[in-house]
């Protein structure tokens, strides 16, 4: 790339509800309007407008087919909007000839099922004209319509509510572009979000639907309308951001509606947004990737102790589901295909990294593989993944994935970037420029919430700790340890995975880049939970990172000894430690409240005796070694002797010089077969969901298969007890879950 790549001039990672999300345990609000309000937080300053309508056109929309249908404006004009809009509206297009190849629903009262959304009126390809109700994986665009009050945005006072009128182009003589001058002082002063209940629910409404929308299908972009009683706005959305136009009137001059519609009916498939390196796989393909796919279910589950009869449902939705994905890697230039279902893994948030993750069947080969589909960072410090593992591989890392193929989608990266700092964008924080990126692995692996043992759980950890300091040796550190980076192989050994915020330790970047917080938020380090932008990323904040990742997946996995109200008292001590943020003046969230209780000489949550109620001896003097590492960097530090702790505590500077390299945690993990331990398999195995705050109490505590003195129970009964056919999920339960440290998990789960 020619251009100078930019500095991250913000953190890649806060507390936002999908960088959270996955890990978290606090109690959600199951209403929809609960997940507006997250959303509001996570697109704050990143909707970029107010955009002219012209310059939008032109940006996104060029002219270049045949003239407008006639009589267009008469039937928009004699739309009546205060009873039935929806329907006339629908009517009023179909009258006019505007969207010829298009099918609009009244979803108004039509949701989704999967995705418990509804937008007022969803557009569909002619072919789809069936859909009665609203359905985000075949959804072309939507609309929603608002009361004035509940604008989602606001344009500046300057700015005129009725633009000068467009005028028809003529077919081969496309119009130049007319910007209106607007004061750019006025515009960067301007707060362009609505900062009141009714703007922020819209605004966290139609954040939903493009979320829903990102996340269901394989797109690079989309646009959707909002109107708002007369007036209108269009807004294309893409993975940095949001780009709104301005408002218009388009009762009393239907003219740009009516452009709009026309133009993208006429838009191909690309300019639509649809990412056009995934196709339909034939049915050939279909057939022998279910094959694949459910022989590789088997033999993960029969990893985990279990059998044919466990699989509760195919590892892949219904055969309408599957897709082939192009990869054309940068090493050898070659093509290569895979055929997926819908993914196993995916960010429920409209921007960022975007990341989806699919198991699925090499073309070529006829093996199971693991494909990541991102949008990568483009910004000082930061490498292509697929680079990353290259290099990796090259320097013979073990214990990370074997990869088969990688690149960069020519021609697919954001735009929402390109218009930050335009004399009509309004205050926004600075916005980021995101390259798809696709990538495919050999090695793949289940979960670490699925360990078998505590003892497996140990060596996993272990495996992934001498994976890290491999790569560190190797120059690279990898900036994100979390519990969705380490994958759990069939044989019990670990995998260090997701590379994509990894940091080269050589390269000549700035402090400012160095000192940015990036991981995944439950797992961060203390210190830049409470330092953000203050302290550099080091090794040791990594290492501290793998800490909280084995208390995290012991505790909140192995709780099956408790009483109901015991368990969840629990689940909120790990919520105080793990989930805790709030932000600062500046508007950043920071954290770490529970963790330096956690880092105290004496522990205020989880200490050993306490944890000895949960855990195995083991487990629970490993944890209390990891701790001791750590403890000087953060306890206070008193000159009056203390009676309850009278261990001398060694020197913050000593400290940091021992995690100066892993061998410190690997010596701990390193007798993992001398030690003594018990069968305490987790309550997540096959795919089983733990207890959460969402889970309803029962009256009465069933005893868990592995608390039971009843030996009369078959394996295959206990097995059939760990399982809830409401709660499994594919058992493709094996599947490798990337943690997207951005993004987050079930929230739009179908």
């Amino acid at each position: 790339m020619s251009q100078q790549l930019q500095l991250l001039q913000s953190t890649p990672v806060s507390n936002k509800k999908s960088s959270t999300e996955r890990f978290q345990t606090r109690e959600e609000d199951s209403k929809a309007s609960g997940d507006y309000k997250a959303l509001v937080k996570e697109m704050r300053n990143q909707f970029i407008g107010p955009m002219p309508i012209d310059a939008f056109f032109n940006a996104f929309m060029p002219d270049d087919w045949t003239m407008l249908p006639k009589d267009y404006q008469q039937c928009f004009k004699a739309l009546t909007i205060e009873t039935d809009f929806e329907t006339n509206f629908i009517q009023a297009v179909k009258d006019t000839g505007l969207c010829p190849d298009l099918f609009l629903v009244d979803t108004t009262m039509r949701e989704d099922t999967g995705y418990k959304r509804k937008p007022d009126i969803s557009i569909y390809k002619e072919r789809d004209k069936n859909e009665s109700s609203a359905n985000f994986f075949l959804m072309e665009l939507h609309i929603e319509r608002k009361r004035l009050s509940e604008d989602p945005f606001v344009d500046p006072k300057s700015f005129p509510e009725k633009p000068s009128k467009l005028p028809t182009p003529e077919p081969t003589q496309p119009r130049k572009e007319k910007i209106r001058k607007y004061s750019a002082k006025e515009s960067k002063l301007h707060v362009f979000e609505h900062n009141s209940n009714a703007g922020n629910k819209s605004r966290g409404q139609i954040t939903s639907y493009a979320a829903a929308q990102l996340g269901a299908q394989c797109r690079t972009f989309l646009f959707s309308i909002i109107f708002i009683d007369n007036f209108v706005r269009f807004i294309r959305w893409d993975r940095a951001g949001a780009i709104v136009t301005e408002r218009v009137n388009w009762k009393d001059d239907p003219s740009r509606l009516a452009m709009f519609l026309w133009r993208f009916s006429h838009s191909s498939d690309s300019a639509r947004g649809h990412d056009t390196t995934v196709s339909i796989p034939t049915s050939d393909e279909i057939t022998c990737a279910k094959v694949a796919l459910k022989q590789y279910a088997l033999e993960v589950t029969m990893a985990q102790g279990g059998s044919e009869s466990d699989i509760l449902k195919a590892p892949f939705s219904s055969d309408d589901s599957f897709r082939k994905f192009r990869v054309l890697d940068d090493e050898d230039r070659r093509e290569h295909f895979f055929v997926a279902s819908h993914p196993e893994w995916y960010t429920n948030s409209p921007t960022g990294r975007g990341t989806k993750g699919y198991v699925a069947y090499d073309i070529a080969t006829g093996k199971v593989v693991y494909l990541k589909d991102s949008w990568r960072y483009v910004a000082e410090g930061y490498k292509k993944e697929g680079e990353t593992y290259r290099d990796l591989l090259k320097a013979n890392v073990q214990r990370i994935p074997r990869l088969l193929c990688s690149s960069d989608i020519d021609g697919q990266e954001t735009r929402t970037h390109q218009f930050y700092g335009e004399p009509w964008c309004s205050r926004v924080s600075a916005v980021k420029h995101h390259q798809h990126h696709r990538l495919v692995l050999r090695d793949l692996g289940r979960p670490l919430r699925q360990y078998n043992s505590t003892k497996e759980l140990s060596q996993v950890i272990l495996d992934s700790i001498e994976a890290h300091q491999q790569a560190y040796d190797a120059g690279v550190l990898h900036q994100d340890i979390s519990g969705g980076n380490i994958l759990i192989t069939n044989d019990g050994r670990g995998l260090l995975i997701d590379w994509d915020l990894s940091r080269r330790t050589d390269s000549k970047i700035s402090g400012a880049r160095l000192k940015m917080r990036t991981g995944t938020w439950q797992f961060m380090s203390l210190g830049l939970l409470r330092h953000h932008g203050k302290e550099p990323h080091e090794l040791r904040h990594d290492l501290e990172s793998f800490l909280y990742v084995y208390l995290y997946h012991c505790i909140r996995y192995q709780m099956r000894a408790l009483s109901e109200n015991d368990r969840f008292a629990l689940l909120r001590d790990i919520h105080a430690v793990f989930d805790y943020a709030v932000q600062d003046a500046s508007g950043r969230d920071i954290g770490g409240d529970g963790k330096n209780g956690f880092m105290l000489l004496i522990p205020a949550k989880f200490s050993s005796e306490y944890l000895s109620t949960l855990l195995c001896s083991t487990a629970v003097d490993i944890i209390s070694d990891l701790r001791e590492l750590f403890v000087p960097l953060y306890a206070p530090r008193s000159t009056k002797p203390s009676k309850l702790y009278t261990t001398k505590l060694p020197s913050k500077e000593d400290a940091q010089d021992s995690l100066k390299s892993s061998k410190p945690l690997r010596d701990i993990f390193s007798h993992i077969d001398q030690q003594d331990w018990v069968d305490d398999r987790s309550d997540c195995l096959l795919g089983k969901q733990p207890l959460d705050f969402k889970t309803k109490r029962s009256n009465k505590r069933k005893a868990h298969p592995a608390s039971t003195n009843d030996s009369s129970k078959s394996n295959s009964e206990t097995k059939k007890l760990r399982l809830s056919s409401a709660l499994t999920s594919d058992i493709s339960a094996s599947t490798l879950i990337w943690d997207d440290g951005n993004d987050r998990s079930d929230f739009f789960s179908s």
